[in-house]
C-alpha cells in the first residue's frame, strides 16, 4: 500500500542504482505478462519502455513501486513494444466482454427505438441520424470484439440483462432500410420547409391599386 503523504520520485530523476531497483521490481511484478517476450528482451524492453514512459517511482521503507494506475499504463505501452508479437489467436480479457456487451446493448436499444422515430411527426434530425448510424456501425475492431466469443452456448459471456427483444436484428438489411428511411422523410420534411419559407418572403408580383 502506497502511503498518500509519500512523495514520489520522477523516473528522469532517479539515479542508476533506483532505476536497476525498479527494473527488477517490474521483472517481478510482470513475470506473468508478456508471454511471447523473449526472457532476453525482457530486461531490454522494459528499460526502454520506462525511458519514454517516465513513471514516477513510490518508496515504502527500501521497496519500490508505481502507482496501481500508472502500473496499468505502463503494461499496456510495454503490450504496444514492436519487440512483443501479438497471440494469434488473440486473448482478450473480461473488461474487453463488458465493452463489448455494452455496444451491443446500445445497438439492440436503436432497434427498440426505431418504432417511436417512425410514429414521430418531429423530423429527425441530422445529427441525431448521425449518432443513431455511428451506434450501428462500429469500428472494425468492436466487430473482431464482438466475434471474438459465443454469446449463445452455455456458460459464455452473457448480453445484459434489460435487452429489448423481438425486433428485428441490428445489422439486419431491413433497419438499415428503416435508417434511411428516416434519413430520406428529414430530408423531404427539411426541404419542403426551406421551399415555404422562400415562397413566403418572394415580393408579389400583382400590380399595386
Amino acid at each position: 500500500m502506497l502511503s498518500p503523504t509519500t512523495s514520489p520520485l520522477p523516473y528522469h530523476l532517479a539515479t542508476t542504482a533506483q532505476r536497476a531497483q525498479v527494473l527488477h521490481y517490474l521483472q517481478a511484478r510482470l513475470i506473468h505478462h508478456f508471454p511471447t517476450l523473449p526472457e532476453r528482451a525482457r530486461a531490454r524492453v522494459l528499460t526502454r519502455a520506462l525511458a519514454e514512459f517516465c513513471p514516477d517511482l513510490w518508496y515504502t521503507d527500501d521497496q519500490v513501486a508505481l502507482a496501481p494506475l500508472e502500473l496499468g499504463q505502463f503494461v499496456q505501452h510495454v503490450a504496444a513494444s514492436a519487440e512483443i508479437p501479438a497471440l494469434d489467436p488473440p486473448l482478450y480479457d473480461q473488461s474487453n466482454q463488458c465493452l463489448m456487451q455494452y455496444v451491443l446493448h446500445n445497438r439492440e436499444l436503436v432497434v427498440w427505438v426505431l418504432p417511436e422515430l417512425e410514429a414521430s411527426t418531429s423530423p429527425c434530425g441530422p445529427r441525431l441520424l448521425t449518432l443513431l448510424r455511428r451506434v450501428m456501425q462500429p469500428p472494425l475492431v468492436a466487430q473482431q470484439l464482438s466475434q471474438a466469443w459465443r454469446w449463445d452456448v452455455p456458460g459464455g459471456p452473457a448480453l445484459p440483462r434489460g435487452i429489448p427483444g423481438g425486433g428485428p436484428a441490428p445489422d439486419s438489411p431491413e433497419v438499415s432500410q428503416r435508417l434511411l428511411a428516416l434519413e430520406q422523410a428529414s430530408q423531404r420534411i427539411a426541404t419542403s420547409k426551406t421551399d415555404s419559407q422562400s415562397l413566403t418572403g418572394m415580393p408579389s408580383s400583382l400590380p399595386q391599386s
